[in-house]
């Protein structure tokens, strides 16, 4: 019977991959139900088959009935260090996670992260992503945003910060206290333009008789009426005055006139011309008009300054690597490594095959002389799913014996006459003395990888 499940799986994945998966599901269904039997022993072969039925149920998309296989074939499993007792439980732990059933799913992939590295290695895929789901569900959901407090209400807070020791220091604020109002601003004087620190003095000018101050249009006050005209008289008579001796005394012809001081203005400010009382005053020597320091120390204007055009060094055009080349090979598990029974193989494949439509990438078993087509890869995306592979019938066959997993690259239609003849040979029971013909399949084969099985 163990002989017989193995070649039931292998007509189910043809089933499938030719496009007819409720023929492989109902296939498998019927192995299950005359092989329950062996249910009570644990038998590898029947769990292994119902671990595959399981799997169509999923991609079916029903994984409440997938979820029921695997439970009964969990709790018939033997041995917590056994690879597929493993599987069954990470199987297990994805179908709760669909279904939203977290405790289950976290108990699965608990035990998967504590047995696996045991059973299937330490770098197991499986492992990896037990691993990474407990990790995830253990991280602390992030507190919630209890939103702005209410003033005035009472709050925690903070610890106290040292207070320095002046008398005058209030209590801290409260941590969520209002916003202080502030007080409305004095309203300020407008600003009195001070006086300069340097001003010049006033210059007085000379007098003259257009100096005499116009009377107001005001009538002036009684107190003003009798001693105004005296005053104006008094002015008027000692500008005449003065005009008639400065006639006499600086009249032409004397040898040494008397010059009369003029009154000079200050460094800052030019002189400004007095007005003329008579001809005669015209006439006088007028001292020489000194000017200011600032136009007579004029800078001259400053060259123009040229500046030399800025060379700026050419910029290095970026380089940009050229991206690594992939090649469609089998990437897991290491040359000459120690396999379990099963195990998933992983692969890398180039973009010319992932976008071709007449060719599929075929995986072959080879041993002791022979290879037997198993199937082929599922491209899903820019790669390739894992690939799970059972190197023998049963779980002792083959057992510290070298196989070799191997990649040809086959036209579609070649490759469904293959998985025919594979088909015929499984039924007649020839498909461990014939497997497939070298001749039918490449040259060179696209990768090849040795493994022991352990």
């Amino acid at each position: 019977m163990p002989h017989a499940f193995d070649n039931l799986r292998q007509q189910a994945r043809s089933l499938a991959e030719a496009g007819d998966p409720e023929a492989a599901r109902a296939l498998l269904e019927d192995a299950v139900a005359q092989g329950r039997a062996g249910l009570a022993e644990g038998d590898p072969e029947l769990l292994e088959t119902m671990r595959q039925l399981a799997g169509l149920h999923i991609a079916a998309g029903d994984p409440a009935a997938a979820r029921r296989v695997l439970e009964e074939a969990a709790a018939a499993s033997r041995g917590d260090a056994d690879p597929l007792v493993v599987m069954l439980a990470f199987d297990l732990a994805v179908v709760a996670e669909e279904l939203a059933n977290r405790h289950v799913a976290r108990r699965n992939f608990a035990k998967v992260a504590e047995l696996g590295p045991a059973a299937l290695g330490e770098d197991h895929w499986a492992v990896t992503r037990a691993r990474e789901y407990l990790d995830a569900a253990a991280q602390p959901s992030p507190p919630l945003d209890p939103g702005p407090p209410i003033f005035g209400a009472p709050t925690s807070a903070p610890p106290a910060a040292p207070v320095s020791a002046s008398p005058t220091s209030a209590a801290p604020a409260p941590l969520f206290a209002p916003p202080p109002v502030s007080p409305a601003p004095p309203i300020a004087p407008p600003p009195v333009s001070p006086a300069p620190l340097f001003a010049p003095p006033p210059v007085s000018p000379a007098p003259s008789f257009e100096a005499v101050p116009p009377l107001t249009s005001a009538p002036p006050s009684p107190a003003r009426r009798n001693w105004m005209p005296a005053a104006l008289g008094g002015v008027v008579g000692g500008i005449i005055v003065a005009v008639v001796v400065a006639v006499l005394v600086l009249r032409p012809g004397d040898e040494k006139p008397e010059q009369t001081a003029v009154a000079q203005p200050a460094p800052s400010q030019p002189a400004a011309a007095a007005p003329v009382a008579s001809a005669g005053i015209s006439a006088l020597p007028q001292a020489p008009v000194v000017p200011s320091a600032a136009a007579s120390t004029t800078a001259p204007p400053s060259p123009p300054v040229t500046t030399a055009p800025a060379t700026t060094a050419p910029t290095p055009a970026k380089t940009t690597p050229p991206p690594a080349t992939v090649r469609t090979r089998i990437v897991a598990p290491a040359a000459n490594s120690r396999v379990s029974y099963p195990f998933d193989a992983r692969f890398s494949v180039a973009p010319a095959d992932v976008k071709s439509t007449d060719t599929v990438v075929a995986l072959l078993i080879c041993v002791a002389g022979r290879c037997y087509l198993d199937g082929k890869l599922d491209i899903i995306g820019n790669g390739a799913a894992p690939y799970t592979i059972y190197l023998g019938s049963t779980r002792p066959e083959g057992t510290g014996v070298t196989w070799r997993l191997r990649l040809d690259r086959l036209p579609k239609t070649k490759y469904a006459d293959l998985i025919s003849q594979r088909d015929a040979a499984i039924a007649d029971g020839s498909w461990g003395d014939k497997g497939t013909p070298l001749s039918a399949l490449n040259a060179t084969p696209v990768s090849t990888l040795a493994v022991v099985k352990g």
